[in-house]
C-alpha cells in the first residue's frame, strides 16, 4: 500500500489498543511529575533565588534541572514518540501492528526514565555508577526493541518517505543520547565534588546533548508523526533536502558547540549560527508546505499543533538572534537566555507537539482542551518574557516568574487530567485521524 494514498493518517481500529492505553497513561505520569511537579520546583527555586547563578547550591540546582529535563526530553518525549509510532506507522504502511511485549516494553522504558531521573539527583554518591548505567542498559533495550517491533511490524522494504526518515533520525539520536547522557554523568562524577570542575564539565556537556534531544527527538519525531497523522498532509516533496539540511544542522551544533568549548576559541562560537540556520530551513521545509500551523476549530489536536509550531519558530528565532543578543548584554553567556530557549523548545514546541499526538490518537474533545492550552501558553509566555527580563532587572521579573511557573504547571495538571479521562475512551474506527 501506498502511504501517500493514505495522507489522512492510519485506521485507528480499537482492536489490540490496551498496550498504547497502558504506556500513554506512563507518559502521563511522568508529564505530571516530572513536568508539571519539577518545572514548578525549578521555577520557584529561581524565583526565590532572585537570580539563575544566586541558588543556595549551584551543583545541586544543576543535577535538578537535568533530572526534570530527562523526564521531559525521554520520558514525556521519548516513550511516548516510540509507543506513538508503534501504534501508527504500520497501519499507515498498510500492514499490521505487532502488539505483543508492547506494554512490558513501555514499563521498562519508563522505569529506566525513573530510576535516570533519580541518578541525576545523586551523581556523585556511591550509588550512582550502579543507577547509571543500570537505566542506560534498560533503556538501549527498551528503544532497540522498539526499533525492532516497528521493523517488525512495517517488513523489510519499508518505502522512502520524509516521516520516515525523521523518526529513524529521531531514533538514532535517542539511542545515541542515552549512551551520551551516561558519558556526561561518568564526567560529572569524576569531578570528585570540586564546584569549578564541576562547572566546567557541564559548559562543555550540558549545551550539545540538549540541543540534540530537542532538535533529533523532539523536532524531528514531533514532525515525523505530525506528517502522518495530519488529515491534510499533501505528497512530501524536497524529502532529501529536508532530511540533509536537518542532519547537518544537528550533527554540526554539537560539533561546533564541542570544538568551541575545547578550543577556548570564542570567535568559533559564530559556527553554531549557520547550523541553527540550515535547522531552521529544514523545519519550514516541512511545516510550510504542509501548512501544520492551521488548527480546525472542531479539533483540539490541531489547535496544540498550531501552539506547538508558533513556540518552534519563536525557539528557534531566540537561537538565531543568540549572537545579537549576547553583544546587546555585553555577556559571553547568559544562563536567562538560554532557559527562555530552553522552555521554548522543551515545553513549548516538543510537549505541546506530544499533546498534539495524543489528542489526535485518541481523540480527546476540542472543548476540554482550550482552557489547558491557554493558560499553558500564557503562563509559558510569560515565563519566557520572565526569564529575558531577568537577565536585565532580577528582582520585580524573579516575581513575575514564580506567578508563571504556577500557572503553566495547573495547565499542564489539568490537560493530564484531560487526557487521563480521555484514556477510558474507545476511539471510533475512523479513516481519518
Amino acid at each position: 500500500m501506498n502511504p501517500a494514498a493514505n495522507a489522512g493518517g492510519p485506521t485507528l481500529a480499537p482492536a489490540g489498543d490496551g498496550w498504547y492505553r497502558g504506556t500513554l497513561a506512563l507518559v502521563l505520569i511522568v508529564g505530571l511529575v516530572g513536568g508539571a511537579g519539577g518545572g514548578l520546583w525549578l521555577t520557584l527555586t529561581i524565583s526565590e533565588a532572585g537570580s539563575m547563578l544566586a541558588t543556595p547550591d549551584s551543583a545541586a540546582f544543576v543535577l535538578a534541572v537535568n533530572a526534570v529535563a530527562h523526564a521531559v526530553l525521554m520520558g514525556w518525549a521519548g516513550l511516548a514518540l516510540l509507543a506513538t509510532g508503534l501504534r501508527v506507522v504500520p497501519p499507515w504502511l498498510g500492514r499490521r501492528r505487532d502488539t505483543r511485549g508492547l506494554l512490558v516494553l513501555s514499563v521498562l522504558f519508563t522505569f529506566a526514565v525513573a530510576v535516570g531521573a533519580a541518578e541525576w539527583l545523586l551523581v556523585g554518591s556511591r550509588w550512582s555508577s550502579s543507577l547509571r548505567w543500570a537505566w542506560v542498559g534498560e533503556a538501549l533495550v527498551a528503544t532497540l526493541l522498539g526499533v525492532r517491533l516497528i521493523r517488525r511490524g512495517t517488513g523489510s522494504a519499508v518505502p522512502w518517505r520524509l516521516p520516515v526518515a525523521l523518526l529513524a533520525i529521531a531514533g538514532v539520536v535517542l539511542v545515541g543520547s542515552i549512551v551520551a547522557e551516561g558519558c556526561y554523568r561518568d564526567q560529572l562524577s569524576a569531578t570528585g565534588g570540586g564546584i569549578e570542575h564541576f562547572l566546567a564539565v557541564v559548559q562543555v556537556w550540558q549545551m550539545p546533548l540538549r540541543l540534540a534531544q530537542l532538535h533529533g527527538i523532539g523536532l524531528c519525531g514531533v514532525l515525523g508523526l505530525v506528517l502522518i497523522l495530519h488529515p491534510s498532509a499533501p505528497a512530501p516533496r524536497r524529502d532529501a533536502a529536508v532530511i540533509i539540511l536537518l542532519i547537518v544542522g544537528i550533527v554540526g551544533e554539537v560539533a561546533a558547540w564541542l570544538v568551541y568549548k575545547h578550543t577556548g576559541i570564542h570567535a568559533l562560537a559564530a559556527l553554531l549560527l549557520p547550523c541553527w540556520l540550515l535547522i531552521t530551513i529544514g523545519a519550514a521545509l516541512v511545516v510550510v508546505p504542509h501548512r501544520l500551523w492551521r488548527p480546525r476549530r472542531d479539533d483540539g489536536a490541531s489547535w496544540f499543533l498550531t501552539a506547538a509550531i508558533a513556540w518552534l519558530a519563536v525557539s528557534l528565532a531566540l537561537l538565531l538572534a543568540w549572537r545579537g543578543y549576547h553583544v546587546l548584554r555585553g555577556v559571553r553567556f547568559s544562563h536567562c537566555y538560554l532557559s527562555a530557549f530552553g522552555q521554548a523548545a522543551a515545553v513549548g514546541f516538543v510537549m505541546q507537539g506530544v499533546c498534539a499526538l495524543i489528542a489526535r490518537v485518541r481523540r480527546l474533545p476540542a472543548d476540554s482542551q482550550l482552557g489547558p492550552l491557554a493558560l499553558i501558553n500564557l503562563g509559558l509566555l510569560a515565563q519566557c518574557v520572565a526569564f529575558i527580563g531577568m537577565d536585565w532587572a532580577a528582582g520585580p521579573w524573579s516575581k513575575v516568574l514564580a506567578g508563571s511557573g504556577g500557572a503553566l504547571a495547573v495547565g499542564l495538571a489539568w490537560w493530564i487530567t484531560v487526557a487521563a479521562v480521555g484514556l477510558r475512551r474507545t476511539p471510533v474506527r475512523s479513516d481519518q485521524p
